[in-house]
């Protein structure tokens, strides 16, 4: 500055700037404006950047990809077993992107727990693969169908990836990938019957009474998907008698992933560069509608009474069955209802008849028993000849 004023010529009016004045003339930059700066690189100059590196490094990425794979083939070497497992080349940049076993950091791990941005990033292949399960779900109950966008749709609805780690009953962990709408944005969403009941305290308490007192197994039992096999949309009505329409744009991934399945499934699909012109019309209610758990509730409600269980009057959500389905016969079953974990005790016959005609109707079913978790308490069931006792951890 002093240099700037030494060459000034004093008779020369000082401007705006130089007094520190702010000049209405010109325009007040705003400071969400970038401008990038852009330097000429001089002819005959190395190209490459520090950010970006161009084909050489690509090359050098190839050359290690290619060397851990014939390293992975010959069985590897001593210290791989401390290495990763699985090597992406990723098409876009010039990384190759490592996915570690799921053993790693397994001590600072919970059930349940959100996958971080690194976390997905590191275990892209196990992601890739739940993605793919959870998507398969939704074609395998027909939950949703690919349409064109005409500009008609008037509740259409954003999703998301809720990624999670799942203890399995094998000891391994696991990851769980779940499509969920944003239940915020719909536009009916105040105009929907909500009330699902789950089955009370004593409910729960009499289930776990039964067993002890007839010496039955007692069975913790999870739909998988329960959700995307409730009622159809269709048969929904809102509290004002008007039909029940929602669309869904889902995630960007999405529609690469489902043309893995088009095959399987026949489904009809987006050229590719097009995706986003299409949407989802939803044919049942899926994870993030707030009547998707009462759909859930009337269709295995329906099930039951057509299979000869009787809803108790105490309770909507308990449901007993007597010999021969007569009502004067002997009990011979209960079974509670809580979401999309179900609780069942009664003589092995009748669960067994349970399993079957569940898994027949809603396709995988995980049965429990003797050592379990229900409804967040860990149960442990003995079975012996001086009686039956069922502990609960917690």
């Amino acid at each position: 500055i002093k240099e700037e004023a030494a060459d000034r010529n004093p008779a020369d009016p000082i401007n705006a700037h130089e007094r520190g004045v702010w000049c209405p003339d010109e325009p007040r930059p705003s400071p969400n404006d970038w401008i990038p700066s852009l330097d000429v690189i001089p002819e005959g100059e190395d190209e490459e950047t520090d950010s970006f590196k161009s084909a050489r490094s690509v090359a050098d990425n190839e050359e290690l990809y290619a060397a851990f794979m014939v390293q992975e083939q010959a069985g590897g070497s001593s210290s791989s077993s401390a290495g990763p497992n699985v090597v992406l080349w990723m098409s876009r940049g010039s990384e190759v992107f490592v996915a570690n076993d799921l053993s790693k950091n397994a001590e600072n791990r919970r059930n349940n727990q959100v996958l971080t941005k690194e976390e997905e990033s590191s275990f892209f292949p196990m992601v890739q693969e739940a993605k793919l399960k959870e998507l398969d779900n939704y074609c395998a109950h027909s939950a949703v169908e690919a349409v064109l966008a005409k500009g008609t749709e008037w509740n259409v609805m954003t999703a998301t990836w809720v990624l999670t780690f799942k203890w399995t009953e094998e000891g391994k962990w696991k990851i769980k990938a779940r499509l969920c709408l944003r239940g915020f944005q719909d536009r009916q969403g105040s105009d929907l019957h909500k009330y699902s009941p789950t089955a009370s305290r004593i409910a729960q308490r009499l289930l776990l009474i039964a067993p002890v007192m007839y010496h039955w197994p007692c069975v913790s039992i999870d739909v998988s998907a329960a959700f995307l096999q409730g009622l159809p949309l269709e048969e929904a009505k809102t509290t004002t008698g008007k039909a029940r329409s929602v669309w869904c744009r889902p995630p960007a991934d999405v529609w690469g992933i489902l043309r893995e399945l088009q095959g399987k499934y026949g489904l009809t699909l987006p050229v590719k560069g097009y995706e986003s012109h299409w949407l989802w019309k939803l044919l049942k209610a899926a994870y993030g509608l707030d009547d998707a758990p009462l759909l859930w509730r009337k269709a295995i409600g329906d099930f039951l009474l057509d299979h000869g269980w009787v809803e108790s009057h105490y309770d909507r959500c308990m449901y007993y069955k007597r010999a021969g389905n007569d009502k004067r016969g002997r009990l011979v079953g209960v079974l509670t209802l809580h979401i999309d974990g179900e609780g069942a005790v009664g003589e092995e016959p009748v669960l067994t008849s349970l399993r079957t005609s569940m898994e027949a109707r809603f396709g995988e079913c995980k049965f429990q028993k003797d050592s379990f978790r229900h409804i967040g308490h860990e149960y442990t069931q003995t079975l012996g000849k001086d009686g039956t006792t069922i502990t609960d951890s917690q």
